[in-house]
């Protein structure tokens, strides 16, 4: 029998390309995607304050947000920026600190406590882009990112407790935000000691807890000349201040700042109530796996 006329190749042959191209047209989604799409399904995204589906906090309701006005680390005062006032660094390794919004508003609380203790890996987005926001909002601070092109540096966990949670929220607020402000991030600093927690903690404690807490990451032998270290949450700024220690112990020529997506402004050794911290929505248990795994 005479072989079809095929452009010489074989009928299985054929068949092979045919399905090779059926393939090139329909790629198969990456792992990432498709564990947000499991995650959607079970958990589906809806924003903290109107209920719209699709993201945590909409776009909307996020433009709504009050932002703090930027206001010095140590006296609480207003300043450029977040800039520390010179009368209060005289004792700072951290140049300032800005943080996008109070951790009293109903919405920061949700997401920041949803993020930190509840799994919602994916709310990180919504508090980058609320720190975007606020660093947008302040002419002194963007000026500052412009002139000095700073590197974005999660704060670390204790590698205890990053396996217990599972993950850092704070890489993960830091990754996000890096995509908003197209700056590098990188892990600068790595945590060495295991400390009280410090909501509880006078601010002198709080100095005295974090004492030789951090050290350079493994394999860092360069500093940036400019750095933002990016947390959740900001309280008195001790922790900040510890890890820009480390950093400026390691090079003197530069400029460190903090960003937060929260300040918590509590009494001394007051913690919050444990009635503020809220239970997600969970369908035996599948709702908030699901969220805990999709990045």
């Amino acid at each position: 029998m005479r072989r079809a006329a095929t452009g010489g190749r074989a009928p299985h042959a054929e068949a092979r390309a045919g399905g090779a191209a059926m393939t090139r047209a329909h790629p198969v989604l990456p792992f990432s995607s498709l564990l947000r799409a499991v995650s959607d399904l079970l958990a589906p995204r809806e924003c903290v304050l109107c209920g719209r589906a699709g993201a945590w906090l909409c776009a909307a309701c996020g433009s709504r947000i009050p932002l703090l006005i930027p206001a010095c680390p140590v006296c609480r005062k207003e300043t450029a920026g977040g800039r520390a006032h010179a009368s209060c660094a005289a004792h700072l390794s951290l140049d300032g600190c800005l943080a996008a919004a109070s951790l009293s508003l109903a919405p920061i609380e949700r997401l920041i406590y949803g993020c930190k203790y509840h799994g919602l890996r994916s709310a990180a987005a919504a508090l980058a882009h609320l720190i975007a926001r606020a660093a947008g909002a302040s002419p002194a601070f963007t000026a500052w990112m412009r002139t000095n092109h700073p590197v974005l540096s999660p704060l670390p966990l204790h590698p205890q407790r990053e396996r217990a949670r599972g993950y850092n929220q704070a890489s993960l607020i830091a990754r996000a935000l890096a995509r908003e402000l197209m700056l590098p991030c990188r892990t600068l600093l790595t945590r060495i000691k295991p400390t009280a927690d410090q909501v509880k903690l006078t601010r002198e404690a709080r100095r005295n807890n974090l004492d030789g807490a951090f050290s350079l990451a493994r394999g860092i032998v360069e500093i940036p000349p400019a750095v933002i270290l990016v947390d959740d949450v900001v309280t008195t700024g001790a922790t900040f201040d510890a890890a820009a220690r480390i950093l400026r112990n390691a090079r003197t020529d530069m400029s460190i700042w903090g960003v937060a997506a929260a300040y918590h402004a509590h009494t001394e050794g007051e913690a919050p109530a444990p009635s503020k911290i809220p239970r997600w929505r969970d369908s035996m248990g599948l709702a908030r796996h699901a969220v805990s795994v999709a990045v």
